[in-house]
């Protein structure tokens, strides 16, 4: 379910604007509040910010909102990695290679080809 819901926050257009819009409410809402709450006697009392309900609501949607781009960040980062041929490559070779070996071992076990892996390789131009 977790990973899910972070696999539709990072590719999803639908989520993005959804986060998009209800943060600039959120905070809307929140920024009026907290200036409701520390206005005393129509001045504002810049002194009395941290006894606000509000200001804490807002430092906790900051807090989320800092995770939720750095989420963000890090997926655009690692699509961007693709671009590099040697990335990719290298990719394969850690993702991909394991688990053929793994196929391989089971088939030389077998008596089957026992080259196979090698030509696996050499057709991934590992």
């Amino acid at each position: 379910m977790c990973l899910n819901l972070k696999e539709k926050l990072q590719t999803s257009p639908l989520f993005k604007t959804f986060v998009g819009v209800f943060s600039i409410v959120i905070f809307g809402i929140l920024s009026g509040a907290f200036i409701a709450e520390i206005t005393i006697n129509g001045k504002i009392e810049w002194g009395s910010f941290y006894k606000a309900t509000s200001f804490y609501l807002l430092l906790f949607c900051c807090l989320l909102m800092y995770f939720y781009f750095r989420l963000q960040f890090n997926f655009e980062e690692s699509i961007e990695k693709f671009k590099d041929d040697e990335y990719c490559k290298a990719y394969m070779r850690k993702q991909c290679l394991p688990e053929m070996a793994k196929k391989t071992n089971k088939l030389i076990k077998k008596g089957r080809d026992k080259n196979q892996l090698k030509d696996l390789m050499s057709d991934l131009n590992l």
